[in-house]
């Protein structure tokens, strides 16, 4: 089945296909991939195609040696474990092996390389080295009252604020929305409506809750939020696709800004 430019997953539906499940189903069943899951196993996918080609094996019904081979080309080639692993969960998606019923993901030798892959490539941690909250909330504590800063630094001050306080992921700091929003005097409750990285069936959605910090207002996240809102609450008034006012963190060249937006 020829590849499109959107799913970049054309083994999955070539599998399906030959399983007889109607389309409807094989589009439901392709829902089940994030598009982030989906762009990272497009890369091993096209990688086995290749090698598949090149070594002369069928590249969707291969038998555990090819895999295993496979693996070990990338580890060969200084693939990391967690891309090895990847590659392996990739694989797991879309092949059925030809000798056995068993998946490609819980095959014990497939496994047992894995672990092999661990030991002698161990993954690195992602942060190699932090910075102190103390400074950063020191430089913040200049940047007050809230109604004398200008709108960018307003922002920057509140997104940190957001962050800091709520200890989540930029991610769900770009799904606060008014829509979704209650407030009292003293705090804004936001419920987190769309999916996350850590969302799952039968877990219940986050909510976060910013409340007024008394004893510094220089830091209280409730008052630099409330005048943000004051300062964008023309912006409801726009012709967007939910008429709302959005809160979103835009991280061009890794700088977190907090936009109005629909």
């Amino acid at each position: 089945m020829a590849e499109t430019e959107n799913d970049g997953m054309p083994l999955i539906r070539e599998r399906l296909s030959n399983l007889n499940i109607s389309r409807q189903a094989s589009e439901l069943i392709m829902q089940s991939w994030r598009k982030s899951s989906q762009k990272q196993y497009k890369v091993y996918i096209k990688k086995w195609i290749t090698f598949a080609a090149y070594n002369n094996i069928h590249s969707s019904n291969p038998c555990v040696k090819d895999i295993l081979e496979f693996l070990t080309t990338l580890h060969a080639g200084g693939s990391s474990y967690s891309a090895t692993s990847t590659a392996r969960s990739a694989l797991s998606a879309v092949l059925t092996l030809n000798d056995g019923n068993i998946s490609i993901g819980e095959h014990p030798l497939v496994g047992r390389l894995l672990k092999a892959v661990y030991h002698t490539r161990p993954p690195k941690p992602r942060y190699v080295s932090t910075w102190n909250v103390t400074d950063v909330l020191s430089y913040l504590k200049e940047w007050s009252p809230p109604s004398l800063l200008d709108l960018r630094k307003l922002t920057l001050k509140l997104v940190m604020l957001c962050v800091l306080v709520s200890g989540q992921r930029c991610q769900t700091m770009q799904m606060l929305n008014l829509e979704n929003m209650t407030r009292d005097k003293s705090s804004f409750r936001f419920t987190i409506t769309k999916l996350i990285k850590q969302s799952r069936p039968g877990t219940k959605q986050p909510f976060l809750v910013f409340t007024s910090f008394p004893s510094d207002p220089r830091l209280c996240v409730f008052s630099y939020m409330e005048e943000y809102i004051r300062r964008t609450h023309f912006f409801e008034h726009r012709e967007t696709p939910n008429c709302s006012l959005a809160l979103r963190i835009h991280t061009s060249q890794c700088t977190p800004v907090l936009y109005p937006g629909g």
